[in-house]
């Protein structure tokens, strides 16, 4: 019967010896020749704030796009916006839900644009504005537009209530930033 070769264990001990060694030195490169921390309470670090460029918009023509739940770039302001419909508020009036995504460079400011407005129509071309109403988030109502910077690329949801019901919109015009989104606007 032939007796199996044993395995060498230098390999391993070198092995071992090399990263006890590396970790030795490496430990050792972190101390402080005096024997004392490296880190200096005295000293002071300078740090560079970088500023992002300003935001600004630009005067474009209205956009109309040809289907109201289409995503619409609107260059005057740097957004994306897409019409996401309308719901009845828990409080009386229509909750109207559009998406904004950010397309510009830098972060977008919670003002960057005017509250929308809403317009009923009639069927026979004349239109109505209907008034914005105040949100009370704490009753779980819509909170309006931006409250907070949108980041570059970032995509939220503005809500706002409107004095209407979601069956009047079925002749409507909604306008935000530069987009008017016209037709049936109830879905």
């Amino acid at each position: 019967m032939v007796k199996p070769i044993a395995k060498p264990q230098t390999t391993t001990r070198a092995w071992f010896v090399g990263v006890l060694g590396t970790l030795t030195l490496g430990l050792a490169a972190c101390g402080d020749p005096n024997g004392g921390s490296s880190a200096d309470p005295a000293s002071t670090i300078e740090v560079e704030e970088t500023e992002e460029p300003d935001y600004k918009s630009k005067d474009v023509d209205p956009i109309t796009p040809d289907n109201v739940n289409a995503q619409v770039e609107d260059p005057g302001y740097g957004v994306s916006f897409t019409y996401q419909g309308a719901v009845s508020a828990s409080n009386g009036g229509t909750v109207v839900t559009i998406a904004v995504r950010n397309d510009n460079d830098v972060t977008l400011p919670p003002d960057a644009f005017d509250e929308p407005t809403l317009e009923t129509g009639n069927g026979g071309g004349n239109y109505s504005k209907v008034d914005l109403l105040q949100s009370n988030p704490e009753d779980g109502e819509a909170l309006g537009g931006l409250d907070l910077p949108l980041g570059v690329g970032a995509t939220t949801n503005l809500q706002y209530v409107f004095d209407t019901t979601p069956g009047a919109l079925w002749d409507a015009r909604l306008t935000i930033g530069n987009v008017v989104y016209e037709g049936n606007l109830s879905n």
